[in-house]
């Protein structure tokens, strides 16, 4: 099978291949991802290289393709109360995350000579620490964990990471260099930070990841957008 080159479609190459169980992926290099706009397969590849002429042949066979269905999105926080408004969980049944409210008492205010009521707007913004995020891991030959962590949260990230790739706190121990700066946003645990659990243990290699500034506007956690 042939793989056109159009444009849109870029190789993003990377280590591993992770193979269903009991299947093993063949292929000499490192493999490619294929992307388009709301599509990725991952592909195995050969390669032939000859020693005159420098002409390489390339075999691609398919693995797996997911399509990726975009959603509305919400970004307004009243707008998200509408009768109308998408819902992020279906199964939740509307958009309300946590609810609490001031037990009422109507005679509270009765003899105040004055009453003020005002709506008041923290506006959305992205805590855009000095240095972006990152973290790495390394496995030791004894099996523990070691995950070097931008985190303002040393132990709750253990905790966290611990429940997310299932090994005991006492087989991972967490590093906090130089965070760079946090404003909250490097607390708790990323999605980035268990792959990166992960393929070190699978792997049995050091894997780093290093966010960029435009990766941090996007995925690291905004804060206020109060109402």
């Amino acid at each position: 099978m042939s793989v056109p080159w159009q444009r849109g479609l870029k190789p993003a190459p990377y280590i591993a291949a992770f193979a269903p169980s009991g299947s093993t992926p063949a292929y000499l290099g490192s493999p490619p991802v294929f992307c388009n706009n709301f599509s990725i397969c991952r592909c195995n590849w050969s390669t032939n290289l000859r020693s005159s002429g420098f002409s390489i042949r390339i075999t691609v066979r398919i693995r797996s393709c997911v399509d990726y269905e975009p959603l509305e999105a919400l970004v307004d926080p009243e707008a998200a109360f509408a009768d109308d408004a998408p819902l992020l969980f279906e199964e939740h049944g509307d958009n309300i995350a946590v609810a609490a409210t001031d037990v009422v008492h109507p005679d509270l205010f009765g003899d105040a000579d004055i009453i003020v009521r005002g709506r008041y707007v923290n506006q959305r913004m992205a805590v855009a620490p000095m240095e972006p995020h990152g973290a790495a891991a390394v496995l030791g030959e004894d099996g523990r964990l070691t995950f070097y962590g931008s985190t303002q949260m040393p132990h709750l990230l253990q905790q966290l990471l611990s429940r997310a790739v299932r090994m005991d706190k006492s087989q991972i121990r967490v590093i906090t260099p130089h965070v760079g700066g946090g404003f909250g946003g490097k607390a708790g645990l990323y999605a980035e930070q268990v792959v990166v659990a992960v393929a070190a243990t699978r792997l049995g290699r050091p894997v780093s990841w290093m966010s960029t500034r435009s990766d941090d506007m996007v995925a690291l956690a905004h804060s206020r957008g109060q109402v």
